[in-house]
């Protein structure tokens, strides 16, 4: 099976900060992030259908906020398939600090502020969490309560598996798949809107293939998309050539890079 974890695409709440003591769930995409979501969905619907020509065999998952939804719809919503949603996909729950600019809710909770702070800094980053709200090792616990629907997917012959998330959830999907620790999770950087990470099940093994689309600042070009693409055939095995017609990626600030497979 193969697991495609998207990000959703630029959302309002990326470029004006005002929009972050909004409601969280209602934010929606800017029109950049419909685009991106329009260009990631081509780049994907090339795998998909390379692997699954009558779309038979994917499914599609997203989380239930409407930056997520949104991206799900503008990148593969021209395929006859449901976008089905769980919010166990969701975004963190912020606390009470995310109803408040940082300056006042530190005047407002100076004690819990410092120790949300603090825990940030260090190696317990993992488990630092605001009032009221989550913290990544919650996020994990959540995301794993997916696991019975993705194994039962995987016995009724689904090979895609697409979630479409947000940066931090798509974090804590690859530990609860791969089984990292919180030292990965303190150090591994945020992906870039859009992104998209592949990890691969064979058998009872998960293996993290990295970013096969996007990941962080770097440029990419138009053949090392279908670099990417030929590697992910031939880790599979696939005979057939993959189809070669797909669009090049354009915007380097859009479309980047790191460590693919």
């Amino acid at each position: 099976m193969n697991i495609y974890l998207l990000r959703h695409g630029e959302s309002e709440q990326n470029v004006d900060k005002k929009k972050f003591f909004e409601n969280d769930k209602e934010i929606k995409l800017t029109q950049k992030g419909i685009e991106q979501a329009k260009k990631a969905g081509e780049f994907l619907k090339t795998l998909i259908f390379h692997y699954d020509k009558n779309l038979t065999k994917t499914y599609i998952l997203s989380s239930d906020f409407v930056r997520a939804m949104e991206t799900a719809q503008y990148a593969l919503g021209d395929l006859p398939l449901k976008i089905n949603i769980s919010s166990d996909l969701s975004e963190y729950k912020r606390g009470i600090f995310g109803k408040y600019p940082l300056e006042e809710a530190e005047k407002l909770f100076p004690k819990e502020f410092k120790e949300f702070a603090e825990g940030l800094k260090g190696p317990n980053k993992f488990y630092a969490k605001q009032p009221e709200g989550e913290s990544a090792s919650d996020v994990v616990l959540r995301v794993k309560k997916l696991f019975p629907l993705f194994e039962q997917l995987e016995k009724q012959g689904v090979e895609n598996l697409i979630l479409v998330s947000h940066s931090g959830t798509i974090r804590c999907l690859t530990m609860a798949f791969m089984g990292y620790g919180p030292e990965w999770y303190a150090n591994e950087k945020n992906m870039i809107n859009c992104s998209i990470r592949l990890i691969v099940k064979e058998n009872e093994n998960f293996t993290d293939k990295n970013y096969i689309y996007g990941g962080y600042k770097l440029s990419l070009s138009g053949e090392i998309v279908k670099n990417a693409i030929d590697s992910i055939k031939n880790e599979n095995n696939k005979s057939n050539e993959i189809n070669k017609s797909s669009k090049t990626c354009q915007e380097d600030e859009d479309i980047v890079a790191s460590n693919l497979l």
